[in-house]
């Protein structure tokens, strides 16, 4: 039993569904600088329009830029940018104030 029930439960369900569905549309994209058309490094934790039909994303989609690997090698100077859907960075639900039934006793010390 404890704080929550059946609709914390529902809740995390949904949010695990939501987290694994966003993080298996990850989307990976090589670009030629480290910086965007506007002059700007590329930031994790911006929200980016999507045009890529051949992905299977609407047009007008947005993700958000989750990782940049900045690269300098022989090929040249280029990031790699990892973008995921909004849904793949929602937070957990918690019970903020557990009461006695959400926490676990401590076990027995052995004899």
């Amino acid at each position: 039993a404890g704080t929550g029930g059946k609709g914390l439960a529902q809740a995390r369900a949904n949010w695990e569904a939501a987290r694994r569905e966003g993080r298996g549309r990850a989307l990976t994209a090589t670009v030629d600088s480290w910086r965007d058309g506007a002059g700007v490094g590329w930031t994790p934790n911006t929200i980016m329009p999507i045009n890529a039909p051949n992905a299977k994303f609407p047009p007008g989609s947005e993700m958000l830029l989750s990782e940049v690997t900045y690269l300098r090698d022989e090929h040249g100077t280029r990031a790699e940018l990892t973008m995921m859907p909004g849904s793949a960075f929602l937070p957990e639900p918690i019970v903020l104030e557990p009461v006695y039934g959400d926490l676990v006793p401590p076990s027995p010390a052995p004899k």
